[in-house]
């Protein structure tokens, strides 16, 4: 009878299809990336901060990066053409990018009251 130990187990292919992440440079974003990265699946991060880009592709040769503002939607296409150009096999997205205010929900000057 033969027994393979932990280490001589195939690597698992990635559960997931390449994988956009937007808000990749900080926070949940950024770890999302990381981890999938980390699991073998191929990542777009897409972020606004160029060197907090090169930092994140760093941490592997599956994580691919992108500098946009997402706010600014009339580069939207050309973003969406240069991924699909050199990324065809994509299939998934987190979309994560988004801007945190700060406001509480019992604060009567945050509801307009007309």
């Amino acid at each position: 009878m033969h027994t393979r130990t932990l280490d001589q187990r195939p690597a698992p292919s990635p559960a997931l299809p390449c994988t956009i992440v937007t808000g990749a440079t900080s926070g949940i974003g950024r770890e999302l990336a990381i981890q999938l990265a980390s699991a073998g699946v191929p990542v777009i991060a897409i972020g606004r901060n160029q060197q907090l880009l090169q930092v994140l592709a760093a941490h592997g040769n599956t994580i691919a990066t992108y500098a946009a503002d997402l706010g600014e939607t009339e580069g939207l296409p050309a973003l969406v053409a240069r991924i699909l150009s050199a990324h065809p096999d994509v299939g998934c997205l987190i979309n994560n990018a988004g801007i945190q205010n700060d406001l509480r929900l019992d604060d009567a000057r945050c509801h307009d009251n007309t």
